[in-house]
């Protein structure tokens, strides 16, 4: 029986049509049995948008076999789509017309990337700079996490260096008494600034 049904798939198998008028007759008759295609899915997801929401989605879409499908995510949503996912995985039941199951997974993800900006900054010893709240007054690599509305932070590094050194070597002579402007103050005694 298994090699006659292999046949049959196959359209190499004679037919035998019975009728009630008429005595079993072997007709040699040109045919064609369909099959759909296996029954198979294509899952899509939209990650979530930040870490710690839940605004993923999954997309389930059945191929192949005999439509109209039929969908259950995690035995409880049926619909090709669901939307307020956290990370994780979610699995969807898809039923053929024929009753044909296959089941899926959909894979919900943080973001591929997180913002990070990298400032490069110099300032001379001495100096300070304000970043993150604080005034900074080493050289060194710091961070700042700044919160946007929806919860999607961003981090700021400072990579923070001492400048060149100049050095401005003038010569001056005043007389007692006297005295001379040099970058923005006066100076009245002999010294070395």
């Amino acid at each position: 029986m298994k090699i006659f049904s292999k046949l049959l798939l196959l359209g190499l198998a004679p037919v035998f049509i019975t009728s009630h008028a008429y005595s079993q007759q072997m007709l040699d008759l040109p045919f064609t049995i369909d099959q759909p295609a296996m029954l198979s899915s294509q899952v899509t997801v939209a990650n979530v948008d930040c870490y710690g929401n839940s605004t993923g989605i999954a997309t389930a879409e059945g191929i192949g076999g005999t439509s109209p499908y039929s969908y259950l995510w995690d035995g409880t949503i049926a619909d090709s789509s669901i939307s307020g996912l956290g990370i994780g995985d979610y699995y969807v039941l898809i039923t053929d017309a024929k009753h044909c199951i296959m089941q899926d997974t959909a894979r919900i993800l943080y973001p591929d990337t997180f913002r990070l900006t990298v400032i490069n900054e110099e300032m001379c010893q001495g100096d300070s700079i304000s970043f993150g709240g604080s005034y900074i007054s080493t050289p060194g690599i710091f961070f700042d996490t700044l919160t946007a509305l929806n919860s999607c932070d961003s981090i700021v590094q400072l990579n923070l260096l001492f400048g060149s050194q100049d050095t401005i070597k003038t010569t001056r002579s005043i007389c007692q008494g006297d005295s001379t402007f040099f970058f923005g103050s006066y100076f009245y005694y002999s010294g070395n600034y």
